[in-house]
């Protein structure tokens, strides 16, 4: 397999997705996009990749179906909305690793790591 680049992805973060067994196919096509649009360009946030449009032309899932999951990622502690959309400018999300008091299948130790 040819490969253009690689993503470093925080380990906390891909124990939390190997972990989470309740999450939607669309909730995690929309946070790998996330991931890969903020850490795939050493950044913390999404800055202008994270409008519904761009994630749609890239995940190929409708607009709404995006909204929910975006909003289902925040109440679940994956994701979280830095500012909001400003006319044509998307909002900005960062990608988090979930609280365990939000998402209380995982145990997470005070040292930030996931028991399984």
């Amino acid at each position: 397999m040819r490969s253009d680049g690689f993503t470093m992805i925080p380990n906390d973060l891909l124990h939390a997705l190997c972990q989470a067994v309740t999450m939607k196919n669309a909730e995690r096509c929309v946070l790998l996009y996330l991931v890969r649009q903020s850490y795939g360009f050493n950044r913390q946030d999404t800055s202008t990749f994270g409008s519904v449009r761009s994630i749609a032309t890239a995940t190929g899932l409708q607009p709404r179906t995006i909204q929910t999951a975006l909003k289902r990622l925040k109440s679940a502690g994956y994701v979280m909305k830095v500012s909001e959309a400003v006319g044509t400018k998307p909002a900005v999300y960062q990608v988090t690793c979930p609280d365990p008091e939000i998402t209380p299948d995982l145990r997470i130790t005070p040292d930030r790591e996931i028991i399984c």
